[in-house]
């Protein structure tokens, strides 16, 4: 049985970032919804008129607009669980995310099947960096125990045990998970940390919580060997967490090319990549060089 798959863009002021991103990921053969929080700083009749030029260049795409603000988490909350009511999968992109339509051609592919047991996502940003001098390999997917927003997709069958407000004793079973178990004490810390902030305040992000299900159910995440997307949203007014500037570790652009899908990366590469997911975008240890 084919599974249907929706790409799900997010936005709430990024008018030109919406554009942006339409006029690259209409090449592709998938449904696409845009869903529009709602600003409150403007009418509803203003709102309407700042996004009425996309909407008309682009008819085939779906709109959704919010008639409350919803907040970055709950509006990506809310989305998924509509477009789960039609759609077995949803790759969710926000409007400051630069993706190719190679790369999501190849996330497509991966999405034709259910995951296996012991994988629960995919994110598109963890990877190394697409040098030039890097340009004869093939990119491949792997698996990574971290996830990360910046262009993702999620199956209905994981989304089913996703919930904003994590259990009070969230913390303790962090803990015990696996891939906590197997951290220093200080990288669990971290994470410990994290969870107790979205504890106390659900509404302020989603990806700890995401992360959080997939450590507490021992599953990993499949990501690029080569990183897949970019975030254009650094410095940036409308930014929530990306306010700062752009970490040096962020270097060059995404890589643009389709994947070699029905091969996972070479073990010794995993590991390599493992560890530098863990120095910068899951920032669990400590390095100077960071921003």
């Amino acid at each position: 049985m084919d599974r249907k798959t929706v790409v799900l863009l997010l936005t709430f002021r990024r008018v030109d970032g919406v554009k942006r991103i339409l006029e690259t990921i209409t090449a592709v053969d998938l449904p696409i919804v845009v869903s529009i929080d709602r600003d409150e700083t403007l009418t509803e009749l203003e709102q309407e008129k700042a996004f009425e030029e996309v909407k008309t260049s682009f008819p085939q795409v779906k709109f959704w607009q919010r008639k409350r603000n919803f907040g970055l988490a709950e509006h990506f909350s809310a989305a998924v669980e509509e477009s789960f009511a039609e759609f077995d999968n949803v790759i969710v992109i926000e409007d400051d995310i630069r993706i190719s339509t190679a790369v999501l051609v190849s996330t497509q592919v991966l999405l034709q099947k259910r995951f296996p047991k012991e994988v629960g996502a995919i994110s598109l940003f963890p990877g190394l960096p697409s040098f030039s001098a890097l340009g004869f390999m093939k990119n491949s997917w792997r698996k990574s125990p971290y996830f990360c927003p910046w262009g993702f997709a999620l199956q209905r069958e994981d989304w089913t045990m996703f919930n904003l407000r994590l259990p009070l004793e969230a913390d303790q079973q962090l803990l015990n998970s696996k891939a906590i178990q197997t951290m220093s004490r200080i990288r669990q810390l971290v994470w410990k940390t994290r969870v107790l902030k979205v504890i106390a305040n659900p509404q302020f992000t989603y990806d700890t919580q995401i992360q959080f299900y997939l450590f507490t159910n021992d599953k990993e995440v499949y990501v690029p060997l080569l990183r897949g997307s970019d975030n254009c949203g650094f410095a940036d007014e409308f930014a929530v967490h990306t306010k700062g500037r752009l970490p040096r570790w962020i270097i060059g652009n995404a890589h643009r090319k389709k994947f070699r899908a029905k091969h996972l990366a070479h073990k010794f590469l995993v590991r390599v990549c493992a560890t530098w997911d863990s120095f910068t975008i899951a920032a669990d240890r400590r390095v100077p060089w960071r921003h």
